[in-house]
């Protein structure tokens, strides 16, 4: 009975990780915007409430730290009579140009969505 157990309990053990793995893996493939992360989402902005509104794109620049620092992109925005500049992943930098115009989602400094009038 003992070693009826010792591969049982291993067993159930395995089928539930790999259940687990499957969901996990299912909820990662959606709605992602263009940065990546699921809708909504901002790496240490869970608490900045979201903002949008209409914009448009002004300028964008890069900023290197150090010689093995990694890059960082930001898009200047003009929001109505607002003018912001927005932290941005790779991606979207360089999927957006200067001019473009569209509905802007921000939570503070960092860019949830921007959607790009047709």
């Amino acid at each position: 009975m003992k070693l009826h157990l010792m591969f049982i309990v291993p067993a159930v053990f395995a089928v539930f990780f790999i259940v687990v793995v499957i969901i996990s893996l299912k909820n990662m493939t959606k709605m992602k915007n263009f940065n990546g992360f699921p809708t909504g989402f901002v790496p240490g902005g869970q608490d900045l409430p979201l903002e949008s509104g209409m914009a448009k794109v002004l300028s964008k620049r890069r900023a290197r730290r150090g010689s093995n620092g990694g890059t960082s992109y930001y898009v200047t925005f003009a929001i109505g009579e607002e003018v912001k500049e927005i932290r941005v992943f790779s991606p979207t930098f360089y999927s957006i140009s200067e001019g473009d115009e569209g509905m802007l989602y921000y939570k503070g400094y960092m860019l949830v969505d921007f959607k790009k009038n047709a």
